[in-house]
């Protein structure tokens, strides 16, 4: 079983943590952004379908034993939860706040950390060179201050999508910090993809690290720069933070990951 990623993306960290709750074994073919679309076209040339946050190519991509192709975090979570001894779907509302995470959380904290990455062309080298070393990132290297003008312009949308992005992520967190008031998960009283979706949707902007649970290698935050730095010490104390940091401590454990390195300081 293959599973295509961009390694640091919370996307397809949503995807690797399911894979590994359900004891599903895997290869992870990781990527950096660009090249993984040409890989998605190898092994499912027939692409998968778009929406607001990806492209027919988009990872993560799971390819079963048998062929067959999962080319949605959310479809892959489903799948491994049929294979677990308890579902991570308890209730319809479960689904439907994985849904909203998706297209709206999760959408605008990729935004803004591509955001932050494009303006320090060296911390997008770090994190590239820790998950992805070789052909790849030297490539990255050799073209940084190209792809990192190109980059804000397209993946990012330019300042004006980049302070929106800024804005709803604040909006958001404010609104999930006041849904999580008193309550220890989203959903009833257990663990639910819910949990998992939401966790993974803050990952940009709380920046969990490896020994904290997440499933590939940040950059350290006492390397980060100045103003996301800010951005992330704040909404790791707010309650929507919290939450999701807790989620990766008690739900994640440490993935022993096969690739790479810890990114240098």
């Amino acid at each position: 079983m293959l599973l295509v990623t961009i390694r640091f993306s919370h996307f397809n960290e949503k995807a690797r943590w399911a894979l590994d709750l359900a004891g599903v074994a895997y290869e992870e073919e990781g990527h950096l952004p660009g090249f993984s679309n040409r890989a998605v076209k190898r092994h499912n040339p027939a692409g998968g379908s778009s929406d607001k946050a990806s492209s027919r190519y988009s990872t993560p991509l799971l390819v079963l034993d048998d062929g067959a192709a999962l080319t949605d975090s959310s479809a892959i979570v489903r799948w491994a939860s049929e294979r677990m001894g308890e579902t991570l779907y308890p209730v319809p509302a479960v689904a439907e706040l994985e849904h909203e995470l998706h297209d709206r959380l999760a959408l605008h904290t990729r935004r803004v950390v591509y955001g932050y990455l494009f303006k320090s062309p060296m911390t997008l080298l770090r994190l590239a060179s820790a998950n992805v070393p070789g052909p790849e990132t030297w490539a990255l290297a050799a073209t940084l201050p190209l792809v990192a003008h190109q980059g804000y312009r397209r993946m990012v949308g330019g300042d004006e999508a980049f302070e929106r992005s800024l804005r709803i992520v604040d909006e958001e967190v404010a609104r999930w910090s006041a849904h999580l008031d008193g309550r220890d998960y989203l959903v009833g009283e257990q663990f639910t993809a819910a949990d998992l979706a939401f966790a993974c949707a803050m990952m940009p902007v709380v920046m969990p690290q490896h020994s904290e649970g997440f499933g590939a290698h940040l950059v350290p935050l006492d390397t980060v720069p100045a103003e996301p730095a800010g951005r992330i010490a704040v909404y790791r104390e707010t309650l929507a933070g919290k939450h999701a940091l807790r989620m990766f401590a008690e739900h994640r454990g440490t993935r022993v990951v096969p690739y790479g390195g810890e990114p240098e300081r």
